[in-house]
C-alpha cells in the first residue's frame, strides 16, 4: 500500500491553487518563483479568467506538460496543491499524461472539488498512468447529472493505462450521476486506500469492453475487449443510498479485484453486482450492512463466476432470512471458490446462497450466530461444504464427489479406554459419542501388559471393539488404549 505523506509547505507542490478577494489563483509552489502568480486572479493571468475555477486547473495541468513519456503521453513530473474550495464547470482534460499528484492540504479532505455539469464525463484519464489523487472531497453538487465522474481507460493505441492511486479521497452526490462515479474501461493497477463513496447509485464500474459506451471528449477511446485487472481497495467505505442499484459492478471479464477491510452499506440492494465470466473477486475482513453479491438476470450461454473468495468477513443483518449470494441462474457455474471464516453479529439471521452449480469449491459456514444455507438448482460436485445439518442444503441435482460435513453432528471424538484385565477376556468395547459408525480410527497400547498382544478393532453406530488375540493379564486399570475415531475429514 501506498506510503501517507503530509502537505502543509507550498514549497512541496509545482502550483498552488487557492482563492483569494473572490477570484482562483494558480501560483508557482516552488522557488525561485514561489508566489507568482501563472493563471487566473484578479488580473486573468496567463488569460484565465479568475472566476473560473475548471478554467484555471485546467491551465495548471496543461502547463506541467513536459517530455514525451511515449504511447502519445506528456510526463508531467509534478504537483498541485489546492487549499480551496473549487468550483467545475465543465470536463477537465487529464488524458495521455504521466506523473502528476493532485492534493488537498490535509488529511481530512476538507479541500471540496464541487461538480456543477452534466457534461457525460468529468475527470477524463483516457491513456493516461501514475496520477495520483489525495485529500481531496469530489461532490456532484444537486441539479447535475453527469454520466461518469472519473474515466480511467485506455486509448485507441491500446496502451497499458492505469497504475494511480487515489488516497483518503471522499466522493460525494448530492446530484444523480448516471453510470458510475468511477468507470474503469482497462485501466489496471488502480490502488484506492481509506476512501468513502456516498452516492445514489455505484460507486465503481469495472470493465473491459465499455458496454455504456462512454466516449472521451479530448481523446480516442479503445474498443473491443481491454484487459482489466487488478484493482485494490483498503480501508475504504462504500454507501449507495437507493435500493435498486448495486454500489459496486464488475463487467465480464475483469478479474482479480480485491477489497480488504472494506465498509459496505446504506441502501436495501447488493453491494456487488458480478457479471460472468468473472475471474478472482477477492473480500477479506470487510463489514456489510447490505447484501451481498448478485449477478445478471440471465445467461444465453454457460458462464463462469471463478475463484471468488469471501473470507474473514462481517455480516450485520437483524433476524431474518437473506439471499446474500444471488447467484442461482441457468447456465452459471460457482466454481473454484471459498467461502469461509464469515461471522453475523446478530443472532437469528440466516444467511444463504443460492447458486445454479457449484463445482470445485471449499463452502464452510460454520459461525456462532447465525446459520447459513446452500441452495442448488442444479448439482454440486468436487467440493467440501461444511453446514450445521442436512437441512441446510438443498440440492436439486444431486451431489458428485463431494465431502458435506455437518458442524451439528460430532464427526470426531478421543479419549483413553481404562479397564482391568482378569487373564480369561479378550473382548473389550466402549462407546465412542460419533453420530453413527465411524469410519476410521486410531487406538494405541498405553500399558505395558498389553503391549505386546495383537489385537483387531471394529466399530458399529455406538461402540468400539477391541478384540486381544490373547487375554490381558489380571491387574488393575492394566488395559489401557488411547483412541481417536472420525468421519470424513474428521475436522470437527
Amino acid at each position: 500500500m501506498t506510503k501517507r505523506k503530509s502537505y502543509g509547505l507550498e514549497k512541496t507542490a509545482s502550483f498552488v491553487i487557492h482563492k483569494r478577494d473572490g477570484y482562483y489563483e494558480a501560483v508557482k509552489g516552488s522557488y525561485p518563483d514561489a508566489g507568482l502568480v501563472v493563471f487566473g486572479g484578479s488580473e486573468n493571468a496567463g488569460g484565465v479568467s479568475g472566476t473560473d475555477g475548471r478554467a484555471v486547473s485546467q491551465a495548471t495541468i496543461n502547463a506541467l506538460k513536459g517530455d514525451d513519456a511515449g504511447y502519445g503521453r506528456k510526463r508531467c513530473n509534478g504537483r498541485i496543491l489546492i487549499k480551496d474550495d473549487i468550483t467545475i464547470n465543465d470536463a477537465v482534460n487529464l488524458t495521455s499524461i504521466e506523473s502528476l499528484e493532485i492534493c488537498g492540504l490535509g488529511r481530512e479532505a476538507t479541500v471540496k472539488i464541487r461538480i456543477q455539469t452534466s457534461v457525460d464525463v468529468v475527470f477524463d484519464l483516457v491513456n493516461s498512468r501514475h496520477i495520483s489523487f489525495r485529500n481531496l472531497h469530489f461532490q456532484v453538487d444537486a441539479g447535475y447529472a453527469p454520466k461518469v465522474i472519473f474515466l480511467l481507460a485506455r486509448g485507441d493505441n491500446n496502451a497499458s493505462v492505469g497504475d494511480s492511486t487515489f488516497e483518503e479521497c471522499y466522493f460525494r452526490d448530492e446530484g444523480g450521476v448516471i453510470v458510475a462515479f468511477h468507470y474503469n474501461y482497462g485501466a489496471e493497477l488502480i490502488d484506492y486506500e481509506r476512501c468513502i463513496w456516498r452516492v445514489k447509485g455505484r460507486a465503481l464500474y469495472l470493465n473491459r469492453n465499455n458496454p455504456e459506451n462512454i466516449a472521451s471528449s479530448f481523446a480516442t477511446i479503445a474498443t473491443g475487449n481491454q484487459s482489466m485487472s487488478m484493482t485494490s481497495y483498503f480501508q475504504c467505505k462504500f454507501y449507495c443510498d437507493v435500493a435498486t442499484q448495486e454500489a459496486i459492478r464488475i463487467g465480464e471479464g475483469a478479474c482479480n479485484h480485491t477489497w480488504i477491510k472494506c465498509y459496505f452499506g446504506g441502501g436495501t440492494y447488493y453491494a456487488f453486482l458480478v457479471e460472468g465470466t468473472n475471474y478472482k473477486t477477492h473480500v477479506r475482513d470487510s463489514h456489510f450492512e447490505i447484501l451481498g453479491f448478485t449477478t445478471l438476470s440471465s445467461y444465453a450461454s454457460w458462464k463462469d463466476i471463478i475463484g471468488f473468495e469471501f473470507i474473514g468477513n462481517t455480516i450485520n443483518k437483524a433476524a431474518g432470512t437473506y439471499n446474500f449470494f444471488d447467484f442461482d441462474r441457468a447456465n452459471l457455474v460457482f466454481n473454484q471458490s471459498t467461502l469461509k471464516d464469515n461471522v453475523n453479529l446478530v443472532s437469528g439471521v440466516v444467511l444463504e446462497l443460492h447458486a445454479y452449480i457449484i463445482d470445485h469449491c471449499n463452502i464452510d459456514f460454520r459461525a456462532e450466530y447465525y446459520v447459513c444455507k446452500v441452495i442448488t438448482t442444479s448439482y454440486i460436485r468436487y467440493s467440501r461444504i461444511v453446514a450445521k445439518d442436512s437441512n441446510s442444503i438443498t440440492c436439486g441435482g444431486g451431489f458428485v464427489n463431494t465431502d458435506i460435513i455437518y458442524y451439528s453432528v460430532r464427526r470426531v471424538n478421543q479419549g483413553l479406554f481404562v479397564a482391568n484385565g482378569n487373564g480369561v477376556q479378550t473382548e473389550f468395547s466402549w462407546e465412542h459419542g460419533l453420530a453413527g459408525a465411524p469410519e476410521h480410527a486410531s487406538l494405541t497400547k498405553k500399558h505395558n501388559d498389553i503391549r505386546g498382544i495383537d489385537f483387531s478393532a471394529a466399530y458399529t453406530a455406538t461402540y468400539i471393539y477391541v478384540y486381544f488375540a490373547s487375554p490381558p493379564p489380571s491387574g488393575t486399570s492394566n488395559v489401557v488404549i488411547s483412541w481417536r475415531a472420525w468421519k470424513g475429514l474428521g475436522v470437527l
